[in-house]
């Protein structure tokens, strides 16, 4: 089973992409802030995390932060994707700088949504 963490303030956002992610193969958990992601990553482990940037508490990329400094006592690397409303070609310096490893614009379109998780595991859409 692969199992993926979703950090999306967006009550919204977070059933397009549950509805989107539908498969047999996939379990989702959802974190409204990077906060939660960050106590989420610490108790379980993912095999992707899909990363709001804006949140309210804690964003996206201090979160992506936060979890790249954890892994570095486990040695494994797990791959996060930022999901963004900005424009993510500006901000693809920040965003690798950060630790994050690919990016998907919002609104959230369906087909690359799935290009990129298929591209971090053996799921097929």
């Amino acid at each position: 089973m692969f199992k993926i963490l979703v950090v999306e303030d967006n009550y919204i956002n977070q059933r397009v992409i549950t509805a989107y992610l539908a498969h047999e193969n996939i379990t989702l958990l959802i974190a409204n802030n990077g906060i939660e992601a960050v106590n989420f990553f610490n108790d379980m482990n993912f095999d992707c995390i899909l990363m709001d940037i804006a949140m309210p508490e804690m964003d996206g990329i201090e979160a992506t932060k936060e979890i790249r400094l954890k892994e570095r006592l486990t040695r494994k690397r797990t791959p996060i994707i930022a999901v963004t409303a900005s424009d993510p070609e500006s901000n693809r310096d920040r965003f690798f700088a950060a630790g994050i490893d690919d990016y998907l614009a919002k609104p959230i379109n369906e087909r690359i949504l799935k290009e990129k998780i298929e591209k971090y595991s053996e799921i097929i859409f």
